[in-house]
This record gives structure tokens, sequence and C-alpha cells, in this order.
């Protein structure tokens, strides 16, 4: 088996090594804009591309995008987000879409034990 962005692979017995070159690409970008010191949002994306030079079979394209609000209320931050992915391998194509949950953090006090 051959763990993939796509899932688990398995090669067939009667299967043979292939020599092939290849080229990765890849790049980001992110932002964050505050609205007050309470709250703020923020946007990013990725994509990466594999390119096998020598046969096309394994070509993988990776796209992401995110984006989350955050905010405060009292001492606790709340953010929520989401996230979607598109995975094309060849001729297959898989988009996935996640809402992240929504997450909390209560500051620890000065002097607190655990």
């Amino acid at each position: 088996m051959i763990p993939t962005p796509i899932g688990d692979v398995e090669l067939s017995a009667n299967g043979q090594s292939i020599d092939d070159n290849f080229n990765d690409l890849g790049g980001g970008v992110s932002h964050s804009k505050p609205f007050s010191k309470t709250s703020a949002i923020s946007i990013g994306g990725n994509i990466s591309r594999h390119n096998n030079l020598d046969s096309d079979d394994f070509d993988l394209d990776v796209l992401a995008a995110d984006a989350s609000y955050a905010h405060s209320v009292g001492a606790t931050r709340f953010s929520y987000g989401l996230r979607t992915q598109r995975v094309d391998l060849n001729s297959f194509s898989r988009t996935a879409t996640a809402a992240l949950p929504i997450c909390s953090a209560l500051p620890v006090k000065a002097g607190a034990s655990n």
C-alpha cells in the first residue's frame, strides 16, 4: 500500500518500476486583517503541482483555501473557520470542504497550578 492524498493505493503484483523525472512547484499566501483589538479575520490559500516529465500518469495538483474569524469575549477567545481543498490526479478529481470546529481558549492566570 502506498498512501496518497486521495487514499491508499495498492500496486499490482504484476507491476513494474519505470524511470521518471519530475518537478514540484508550490506556493501560498495568507493575510490577516484585524477589525479591532478583539476581532480579526484571516484568509489563505496554497497550490502545489507535481509534474511527472516522462509520464502523465501520476501528475498531481492540490489547491486549498481557508478562512477564519476570531474574536474575544472577556477572557475567552473564539475562532471559527472553513477550509476547502481540491485534489486532481490525472482525470480523477476530488473536492472536500470542511467547517473547522469552534475553538475557544481561556488564558491561564499567573500563579495557577495544574
